[in-house]
């Protein structure tokens, strides 16, 4: 057991909202499909027979789509030593994945990208994990620029619509949640 190092698994939980009199933006996939996803973790890992050998900080962020603004202040003033996080998981536009799931930072951070391929291939959960390289774009790059290992994992698929009036729950297929999920869980128990 490894209760000082962490694993922090996290997603932004606002959006864009209402913009004048006459736009409003739901935000089903961005980023309400990442916070269910966050939340559905939580619930399974507090549970005391799906427990792991390191902790897990389950983190709900404010101010992404304003600047990074709640993650960049957590990094800043975290009560986790930032050497002490193992890994730091994004959870951004969770509403599709039928197609698979991009891997922002899975070509900086090779060995863990390829556990997750490794476990994916062994139990054949989802169609296809794209690593991509390192980018500023979401929650897990205040930590990456703290010196973290981190990654941001989106969606791909048929209703992958974003900062748009449209993305609505009934415009997601949620078409890979469950099995993300499930490679997640198994991921954190290789670990």
């Amino acid at each position: 057991m490894y209760p000082d190092t962490f694993f922090v698994i996290g997603a932004h939980y606002e959006h864009l909202g209402q913009i004048g009199t006459d736009y409003y933006f739901p935000g089903a996939n961005d980023n309400a499909a990442g916070v269910a996803m966050m939340l559905d973790l939580a619930r399974y890992f507090s549970l005391p027979e799906n427990q792991p050998d390191y902790s897990i900080a389950f983190l709900a962020f404010s101010s992404e789509e304003i600047g990074l603004l709640g993650s960049s202040y957590f990094v800043e003033n975290s009560p986790i030593p930032m050497e002490n996080i193992k890994l730091m998981l994004n959870l951004d536009v969770m509403g599709t994945g039928e197609k698979g799931f991009t891997f922002v930072g899975g070509n900086v951070f090779a060995d863990e990208f390829n556990l997750f391929a490794k476990i994916n291939t062994e139990k054949k959960y989802i169609e296809n994990l794209v690593p991509r390289e390192m980018t500023a774009n979401s929650d897990h790059y205040p930590f990456y620029a703290k010196g973290c290992k981190s990654m941001f994992i989106f969606g791909m698929g048929k209703s992958g619509k974003y900062h748009h009036p449209s993305d609505t729950l009934e415009n997601l297929s949620l078409g890979g949640y469950t099995n993300l999920f499930k490679l997640i869980v198994d991921y954190l128990a290789h670990r």
